[in-house]
């Protein structure tokens, strides 16, 4: 019986002047599909006899498929059910979410519904539910997800977990940039409720396999960025879930190197002073630090520099210079804090790039400026980005503090001279 259907297909197949013809089409199609043992081969059989048809369309496939249900006693109660969602599928690819959804709660209605197909019939709803929202006329009103889902019962923990995503990209949506200061503006109305809806997602897919989870952690990054979130602060969330493969994955993907150290023990800092001071460098214990990586060549450290002390000041750190200077400008380290006006104890390798500081720490422009807390866990990172003011309230953020008000920005003594020769290493 397989293959009188088969014979069927191949010979609509070779005959493109009928397959042109969709009543014809579709009358073949019916009338062939007892022979079919599921769902999937009724399909698949549709397909083939429309990949002839030059004329064929999402609604002429849609139509199709549906005409099969006239046909359809002699599968089994479950391909029956199975063959609605074939059905509400199809109609979803054609951009018709009422005949869809129709579909959808056609196979929900049959006994023989097994979890799984419950379950698929759930993310197809959510699926038509999305596509009405892209093709509704701006300002028309859409029926919430939730109305719609909840006459339809249990769907699974999935389908609650799709839902919730897709309320919070709806949300979203509303907010396509971030508001001009983190947590103000009508974005924040929008996206903390978007974060507690990710946030129950997250919780719903705790036991799926972490390959489910990844889209949501992505999503929830989103989110943050849309309300404004410093980049820290989004690394640092991401930092604290770590322990979940998923999170692990997507920051590996989407973190720089030194971004990926957010949340982890410091790496060692290189004993050796460079100023001329005798004693190797100790890091102080229980006391946060500001990580200063520059270069005497670099004219942004050196303009950076000297503004150093109040970023220190302002969050109670100490301060150290970590130098990439090589054997051709390391000389001018001697007395550079003084000339800078600031209490920078410099420590380094004196080989440029060709240590191991700056590969143990991810670093990969100076200056670079990295925030590590009393208890030697990096709070921060990429903070010497942007004007020396900027640097400063980056600083302060990083530690949960509030910006200094009031306090002058320390200025250079007098010009750090440029070296006679500059050698970048």
């Amino acid at each position: 019986m397989r293959l009188r259907l088969r014979a069927m297909s191949f010979s609509l197949a070779r005959a493109p002047h009928i397959a042109r013809n969709s009543a014809i089409v579709l009358l073949l199609l019916a009338a062939g599909s007892a022979w079919s043992a599921t769902a999937e081969d009724l399909v698949r059989e549709v397909d083939a006899a429309l990949a002839s048809d030059e004329d064929a369309t999402p609604t002429l496939r849609a139509t199709a498929i549906a005409a099969m249900l006239g046909g359809a006693a002699a599968l089994a109660p479950v391909e029956r059910a199975a063959l609605h969602l074939a059905i509400a599928e199809a109609w979803i690819d054609a951009g018709d979410s009422e005949k869809a959804e129709a579909s959808i709660k056609a196979a929900l209605a049959d006994p023989a519904a097994t979890p799984a197909l419950r379950e698929r019939a759930g993310l197809a709803f959510i699926a038509a539910w999305q596509d009405r929202l892209r093709r509704v006329e701006p300002g028309a009103a859409v029926p919430g997800l939730d109305a719609g889902l909840k006459p339809l019962g249990d769907l699974g923990p999935k389908v609650a977990a799709r839902a919730a995503c897709a309320q919070a990209q709806r949300l979203l949506a509303e907010t396509a940039e971030p508001p001009a200061k983190p947590g103000e503006g009508p974005a924040k109305a929008a996206v903390d409720p978007a974060l507690v809806l990710i946030d129950q997602a997250l919780a719903l897919l705790v036991a799926s396999p972490p390959d489910e989870r990844i889209p949501v952690y992505s999503l929830r990054l989103l989110a943050m960025e849309r309300s404004g979130a410093k980049a820290e602060a989004v690394q640092a969330w991401l930092a604290s879930h770590q322990a979940d493969p998923a999170a692990a994955t997507l920051a590996e993907l989407a973190l720089t190197g030194n971004q990926k150290l957010v949340g982890q023990k410091a790496p060692a800092l290189p004993p050796r002073r460079l100023d001329g001071a005798v004693d190797p460098f100790t890091a102080p214990a229980g006391q946060p630090m500001l990580v200063y990586f520059f270069a005497t060549w670099s004219q942004a450290s050196t303009t950076l520099t000297p503004h150093l002390a109040n970023a220190a000041k302002a969050v109670g750190a100490s301060l150290v210079g970590v130098s990439l200077d090589n054997q051709d400008t390391r000389d001018r380290l001697m007395g550079y804090a003084v000339l800078a006006g600031i209490d920078l104890p410099i420590v380094g390798e004196g080989v440029g790039w060709d240590g191991d500081a700056d590969d143990a720490w991810h670093i990969d422009v100076v200056p670079s400026l990295i925030a590590v807390d009393a208890k030697g866990i990096i709070r921060a990172v990429d903070l010497a980005q942007g004007p020396p003011e900027q640097v400063v309230q980056r600083v302060v953020a990083a530690f949960g503090g509030a910006p200094p008000a009031g306090q002058p920005l320390p200025k250079l003594k007098e010009k750090i001279a440029e070296p006679a020769e500059v050698v970048v290493p």
